[in-house]
C-alpha cells in the first residue's frame, strides 16, 4: 500500500510508515491499544511509569527479538533488499516518548515541580533507549552513519510552552545530535497561530 501511495503521487523515493511512536515505549513495558484495522496505539490512561519510582527499576533491553523490534528492522531489510537504497530510519522524538511512559499532565507538572526527575526521565530516554536503538537501527542494515530522524509531534504549540521548548526539547535534540550524528528532528507540528512572526515559527519546527 505504501509504495502504492508513493508511486501514485509521484513521490522522489518511497517512504516507511509505521507507529514509530511505539515502537520504544512498548519495549518498555508501556501498555498498549491493539485494535482490528488501525495501528497501535498508547494506553494514555495507564502510563507506564505512573509513579516516579517506576523509572528507576526499569531496564532497557534494546535487542532483536524485543517487542517489535524485528518488525521495524525487517522493514528497513526488506526496503533496502527491494530499492536498493538506504531507508529513513525512524525514531520516536524524546519528549513524545516521555509523554508516552509518563503521561502528558504528569510530565508538565514535574516540569514545574521537579526538575531533577525530569532530567533524569529525559537522560533516560537518550541514553538507554534512544542512542541503542538508533544504533541498533544502524548495525542491522550495515550503515554505522545512515541518516535516522525522528518526528517529535508532542513537541508542538500551544500544548507546550516556548520555555519548555528552550529548556528541554532542543538541549536533548542536541545531545541526540552529539552522540549519534547524522540524525534530524522535526517537532511542533502545529500551532502557527501562537506566533506573530512565522520566521520563529519555523526556526522552533525544525530546531
Amino acid at each position: 500500500t505504501q509504495l502504492a501511495i508513493s508511486a501514485y503521487y509521484g513521490f522522489d523515493k518511497p517512504c516507511i510508515d509505521y507507529d514509530l511512536y511505539t515502537i520504544e515505549a512498548e519495549s518498555l513495558g508501556q501498555k498498549m491499544v491493539y485494535s482490528k484495522d488501525f495501528l497501535p496505539e498508547i494506553d494514555l490512561s495507564n502510563p507506564l511509569i505512573d509513579e516516579k519510582k517506576v523509572l528507576y527499576s526499569l531496564k532497557p533491553s534494546i535487542s532483536k527479538g524485543r517487542a517489535r523490534f524485528d518488525y521495524v528492522l525487517g522493514i528497513n531489510r526488506l526496503f533496502k533488499d527491494i530499492f536498493k537504497i538506504s531507508p529513513r530510519l525512524r525514531f520516536c522524538g524524546p519528549f513524545s516518548l516521555a509523554v508516552s511512559l509518563r503521561g502528558y499532565n504528569n510530565l508538565m507538572i514535574d516540569m514545574e515541580d521537579d526538575r531533577g526527575f525530569v532530567k533524569d526521565l529525559f537522560d533516560f530516554i537518550i541514553y538507554d533507549v534512544t542512542i541503542p536503538w538508533v544504533k541498533l537501527l544502524r548495525e542491522d542494515i550495515k550503515e554505522s552513519d545512515a541518516l535516522a530522524g525522528a518526528i517529535d509531534t508532542a513537541a508542538t504549540f500551544p500544548n507546550i510552552s516556548r520555555k519548555t521548548m528552550d529548556e528541554w526539547i532542543i538541549p536533548y535534540f542536541e545531545l541526540a545530535k552529539k552522540e549519534l550524528g547524522n540524525i534530524t528532528f522535526t517537532n511542533n507540528c502545529g500551532g502557527l497561530s501562537n506566533f506573530d512572526n512565522s520566521d520563529e515559527y519555523f526556526l522552533y519546527q525544525t530546531a
